[in-house]
C-alpha cells in the first residue's frame, strides 16, 4: 500500500509540474499528445486500482452539483445545434477536468497536504520554463511578445503568475514546513517575473501585482518577526517588479496604450460581435456548435471570446451560466472560509489570477484552472488530521 501511494504521489507531482509545458509535444507537434496529456494519463491510471475511493461523491456533492448541470446543459446545447461546420456531440475536455477534479479531491482526502505539495511541484515546473527562457529554449516573438513552445502569451504569463504566488507564500507562510532552503526560491522569483513581463501580457501583470498587495495585506502571523520578514519580502519584490517592469518595453507599452486609447487587442469588437448572437439566444445558447458555426460566418473561422462570462452565454445562455456562477461562488467561499478559520491564505490569493482567466482569457478547458478549484475546494482539509472535508 505505501508503495502505491508513492507512485500515486509521483505521478500527482509529474502532472502538476507538466501543466506548464500543456503545448509541448513529443511526437512530430501532434497537440493532441502533448506533454502534461501523457502525465496527466499517467496519473489516472495510477488510481485505478483504488478508483472507488478516487471517486468518492461525500461532501464534494455541493461543489460538484452545479458544474456537473452545467456540463449536462452545455452537452444538450451541443447536440441541439449540431451543424455541417461544427458536430462536437459533447466537450471531452470539460468531462476529463471534472473526473480529474474529482480524483483530487479524493487524493487530499486520501493523502494529507497533497494538493500544497502538488502547488509546489506546479511553481517548480514555472521555474524550470523560467530557466529555458533564459537559455532562449522554445522561445520565439512576435510583435515584440515571447511565446515558447508555441503557446498564447496569456496562458503562459497566467500560470507564471500562479507559480510566482505559490513559492512566494511558500517561502511566507511555509505550511509545508521545508526549513530554511525555502529561501532559495527568491533566487527564482525575477526570472519568473522576468519571463511573465516578456510575454507583453496586461492580464499576467495585473494578476501578478494585485496579489502581490492583496497577499501582503491579508497576510497575519503572530509572530512578529515573521510578519516583518513577510511585509519586506513584499516590499523588496514589489521594488524588483517595478525594475523588471520598465526594462519590458512591450508591455510598459501595451500598458500605456490600454489607459491612453482603450486598447483591449481586439476584445471589444469581438464582444460587440458575441452580444447579438447571446440576445438572440439569451436562456440556453446555440452551444459551442452553434457558436463555431456563427463566428464562422462572421470571421471565417472559430475565434476566442476572451472571455468566459460571454462564452458560457454563447454556449448556454443565462441558465448555464447561473450554474456556473454558483460552482464559483462555492469556490470563492471555501477560499474565504480557509482564510478566516485557518489562515490558509494561498488558495484566497489564485482567486486574483482565476478572476483574471476568467474575465481575459478561458478557463473552462485549461488544466490550471481546475487543478486550483481542486486546491482550494480540499484546502480546508488541510487543518484536519483525519483530512475531512469541511463544506
Amino acid at each position: 500500500m505505501q508503495y502505491l501511494n508513492k507512485i500515486q504521489r509521483i505521478a500527482l507531482y509529474l502532472f502538476f509540474f507538466s501543466i506548464n509545458f500543456e503545448m509541448l509535444t513529443p511526437i512530430n507537434d501532434n497537440k493532441y499528445i502533448s506533454i502534461a496529456k501523457i502525465f496527466g494519463l499517467v496519473y489516472f491510471i495510477s488510481t485505478l486500482t483504488q478508483f472507488k475511493l478516487f471517486i468518492k461523491l461525500d461532501n464534494v456533492r455541493y461543489y460538484l452539483f452545479p458544474i456537473v448541470i452545467f456540463f449536462g446543459l452545455d452537452t444538450l446545447m451541443e447536440l441541439l445545434n449540431v451543424n455541417e461546420i461544427a458536430s462536437q456531440y459533447f466537450n471531452f475536455t470539460i468531462l476529463l477536468n471534472i473526473i480529474f477534479l474529482l480524483i483530487m479531491i479524493n487524493h487530499e482526502r486520501k493523502d494529507y497536504m497533497i494538493l500544497e505539495k502538488g502547488m509546489l511541484s506546479f511553481a517548480f515546473g514555472t521555474i524550470l520554463l523560467a530557466i529555458l527562457y533564459n537559455f532562449r529554449i522554445g522561445t520565439t516573438y512576435f510583435m515584440g511578445r515571447l511565446s515558447m513552445f508555441g503557446e498564447d502569451q496569456n496562458y503562459i504569463a497566467a500560470r507564471t503568475s500562479v507559480g510566482i504566488i505559490v513559492l512566494a507564500l511558500a517561502i511566507t507562510q511555509n505550511r509545508l514546513k521545508l526549513g530554511w532552503y525555502r529561501f532559495l526560491f527568491l533566487l527564482a522569483l525575477p526570472l519568473m517575473v522576468k519571463l511573465l513581463f516578456e510575454t507583453g501580457s496586461r492580464l499576467g501583470f495585473i494578476s501578478l501585482t494585485m496579489s502581490f498587495l492583496i497577499a501582503i495585506i491579508l497576510y497575519k502571523t503572530e509572530n512578529f518577526p515573521r510578519k516583518v520578514m513577510a511585509l519586506t519580502l513584499g516590499i523588496i519584490s514589489l521594488f524588483i517588479v517595478g525594475i523588471i517592469l520598465f526594462q519590458s518595453e512591450t508591455l510598459v507599452n501595451r500598458l500605456i496604450d490600454s489607459k491612453e486609447t482603450g486598447n483591449m487587442a481586439g476584445r471589444i469588437e469581438i464582444w460587440k460581435t458575441l452580444i447579438p448572437i447571446i440576445k438572440e439566444h439569451p436562456i440556453f445558447g446555440i452551444g459551442h456548435n452553434g457558436y463555431i458555426f456563427q463566428t464562422t460566418e462572421i470571421y471565417g473561422n472559430e475565434i476566442s471570446p476572451h472571455n468566459v462570462i460571454l462564452e458560457i452565454l454563447c454556449y448556454t445562455g443565462i441558465i448555464g451560466l447561473i450554474l456556473y456562477l454558483v460552482f464559483l461562488f462555492r469556490i470563492a467561499m471555501t477560499s474565504y472560509l480557509s482564510y478566516k478559520r485557518y489562515n490558509i491564505l494561498l488558495p484566497l490569493i489564485l482567486l486574483i489570477p482565476v478572476a483574471g482567466m476568467i474575465l481575459s482569457i478561458q478557463i473552462l478547458t485549461l488544466k490550471i484552472g481546475w487543478i486550483i478549484f481542486a486546491y482550494i475546494i480540499s484546502s480546508s482539509a488541510i487543518q484536519s488530521n483525519q483530512n475531512k472535508l469541511i463544506t
